[in-house]
């Protein structure tokens, strides 16, 4: 027999699913046919062959119960059995959560590069939000047509928010720094005052703004999903 099982994918890559086949008969009462499982040497009455499951998903558990019908010709009984199946988000995390994490956090470091040089920070900016692209580009490619956003749609879209993000930054703190025509290291002196210089003051605020944006959103996003 060939069974189909609705899932809904909305939590991919983290999404788990009650797989669950009915067995018995309506044309007979339970005096003439009785279903009930039947536990063997295995210690369960299901048995799932090795190459049976998909190479993505686990099966966590098998759950097995009867049920009887109580109806006006009589009662019938089946019996039914249900397979949690859960995705192995591994290979998911490896190639792309973590590196994006890494990759986030070193957007949000690239505010520390002074924006007196525009053009390496421009090209550290411009590496790291094609990495992030690249990644999510490819996660995203095998992820079937849906009517519906998943976790990962939800997670690719922030990233490429924070992208957006840190570009702007730097766009506006460039702008600023444009203003101050002058020469840093003989106008200001000490290192301390270098604070007052307002394209490092930008930097500091889109900085801050960034870095405390990326932790909520990761602490939100891992608290939903894993819940």
């Amino acid at each position: 027999m060939t069974l189909a099982c609705p899932m809904s994918l909305s939590k991919f890559p983290f999404d788990e699913h009650n797989c669950s086949i009915s067995i018995g008969s309506y044309g007979h009462t339970v005096d003439r046919i009785d279903y009930s499982w039947v536990v063997y040497k295995s210690k369960t009455p299901v048995i799932v062959a090795d190459n049976a499951l998909h190479a993505g998903m686990n099966l966590v558990n098998v759950f097995t119960h009867e049920t009887t019908a109580h109806l006006n010709t009589g009662e019938y009984k089946s019996i039914v059995g249900t397979l949690l199946l859960q995705r192995n988000p591994y290979s998911y995390k490896v190639s792309l959560f973590v590196p994006n994490i890494l990759l986030g956090v070193l957007l949000g470091l690239s505010f520390l590069v002074s924006h007196r040089a525009p053009h390496a920070r421009m090209l550290l900016l411009a590496v790291l939000v094609s990495l992030v692209i690249g990644q999510n580009y490819l996660a995203l490619r095998n992820v079937p047509i849906l009517p519906y956003r998943t976790c990962l749609d939800c997670w690719s879209y922030s990233m490429a928010a924070f992208c957006v993000l840190a570009v702007i930054g730097f766009a506006i703190s460039t702008s600023v720094a444009q203003f101050k025509d002058c020469d840093m290291e003989e106008k200001l002196g000490s290192p301390r005052k270098m604070w007052k210089d307002p394209g490092t003051k930008t930097d500091l605020i889109f900085g801050s703004l960034y870095l405390v944006s990326f932790i909520i959103f990761q602490i939100a996003f891992w608290a939903m999903t894993l819940a």
